[in-house]
């Protein structure tokens, strides 16, 4: 009758709980692990992969292989501590765990996505700008200055003046050495020094 009770399988937590304790969960490898996983819950997992990524359809670096990959590590981590929940209402313990865990990780995803492409504007506006400064010409000789390259020669050191001109060029790779950081920070060095000359002339 007991391996009666292990083979019926009434619910979530008999399907996947007792079939560890009947077949010893420390020896099974990982890969067959995700597959009996994938069997008594891959339409769910599916259905739940889908609804997030419609959800968050927003964030282009996502997809749904990633969302199954990341509950099936939020599974391994359940099933990993099974005997501490034996005495919870598993199938409910379950399935709000994967949620909410889910929902914290695609949450965690948007914020640093966010926040890469909020510098990543930033960077380009102010490059934008520096473009501008260092290519226009214009037929005023009085403003003609702000945008000769010798006039940028005077107001900008060496290091910053090729930073720049392998920046705008891209031909060329030096700047691949550059942090995102020390980019950052050279560009708005430039900018305020820019600022700065064109005030004092006025």
């Amino acid at each position: 009758m007991k391996n009666k009770t292990y083979i019926y399988r009434a619910n979530l937590k008999e399907e996947i709980i007792n079939y560890f304790e009947l077949h010893k969960f420390e020896k099974i490898k990982l890969s067959h692990f995700l597959s009996i996983i994938y069997e008594f819950v891959k339409y769910k997992i599916r259905s739940l992969s889908r609804k997030v990524l419609y959800l968050y359809s927003f964030n282009n670096g996502i997809c749904e292989e990633e969302i199954q990959n990341y509950i099936y590590s939020i599974l391994i981590d359940i099933i990993e501590n099974w005997k501490n929940f034996l005495q919870l209402p598993f199938e409910a313990y379950f399935w709000n765990t994967i949620k909410l865990k889910m929902i914290n990780y695609i949450n965690s995803v948007n914020n640093r996505q966010f926040d890469f492409e909020e510098k990543l504007a930033n960077n380009l506006t102010n490059l934008g700008k520096i473009n501008y400064f260092y290519h226009h010409t214009n037929g005023n000789n009085d403003e003609r200055k702000y945008y000769d390259i010798d006039y940028l020669k005077k107001i900008i050191s060496k290091v910053e003046l090729d930073f720049i001109t392998d920046l705008l060029n891209k031909d060329k790779k030096e700047t691949q050495f550059y942090s995102t950081y020390q980019k950052n920070k050279i560009i708005k060095k430039i900018n305020l020094k820019i600022k700065k000359s064109q005030e004092l002339d006025y």
